[in-house]
Parts: structure tokens; sequence; C-alpha cells
């Protein structure tokens, strides 16, 4: 077991050296944020680190790409929006900051489909009022619109 565990750590340290070269193909700066915090993160687990990184990159890439999707549901204010509002939540993890903008972005689309049963004054007044309390926050403006209409 001790032969399959070094095995395993000796492939993380490869696979870790190969993605510090090319910066694991994202800006150097951001590559260092990771690659730092995951090391932090998992001190002596090279196989973690480098599964974390993975992660991190991913991330990264998710949060700088804008998706056809993402144009179909959000302005470019509104994207800003969403960047600005992950960001000051999420400054050095890339996961996270790509999670943040996807629920962002379900939360805009959903209040963005009023269901049918619901006037269009009432939703715009609880969407709102909910974005005078939350501002940016669009997960918690659906929220609270959710919780006006009891969805």
């Amino acid at each position: 077991m001790y032969a399959f565990c070094a095995a395993q750590q000796r492939s993380a340290i490869d696979e870790l050296n190969a993605l510090t070269r090319v910066h694991g193909g994202i800006p150097a700066d951001a590559y260092s944020i990771a690659y730092n915090r995951c090391e932090h993160e998992w001190l002596n687990d090279f196989s973690m680190q480098a599964f974390c990184v993975g992660q991190q990159i991913e991330g990264y890439n998710s949060f700088h790409t804008v998706t056809a999707l993402e144009s179909s549901i959000a302005t470019e204010t509104e994207r800003e929006q969403i960047r600005r509002h992950c960001t000051l939540q999420w400054v050095t993890d890339f996961s996270m900051l790509a999670f943040c903008k996807d629920t962002q972005l379900k939360s805009l689309n959903f209040l963005k489909s009023r269901p049918e049963w619901i006037n269009v004054q009432d939703w715009n007044l609880a969407v709102s009022s909910c974005s005078v309390e939350w501002r940016e926050d669009y997960s918690m403006i659906e929220f609270c619109v959710k919780q006006r209409f009891d969805l």
C-alpha cells in the first residue's frame, strides 16, 4: 500500500510540475494564486494539490468565459455586476468565483422569467423592492421574491 501511495504522490508532483511550467494555461499571476492556495490547503498531499489546482484552473476559465447562454440571459451591465459581486466575495478562489457566477446567472434568469399567474406590476414591484435591499446579489433577490410570493 505504501508503494502505491508513494507512486501516486510522485505522479501528482510530476503533474504539478507540468502545470507550473505552463502556468496551467492561465495568466501567471492567477496560476500563482491558485497554486499557493492549494499548496497551503493541502500542505503534504500532492495528489490533492494537483486536484485542487485543476479545479482552480477550471474555475478561472469558467469565470472568465462568456458563454452563449450567459449572453442570452444577462446584459453586459448585468454580467459586470455579477463579476463584481462574485469577485468581492471570492477574491482568490477561482472555483468559487465560477460557482458564484453560475448561481447568480441562474437567479437572474429566474428574475427575468415571471410566472404567468403573477401579474407584471406585482412581480416588478417585488423585484424592485428586493433589489433595493439586496442590490447586486441576484441569488438573494431571487430568495426575497420567492418569499414574497410563497414560491
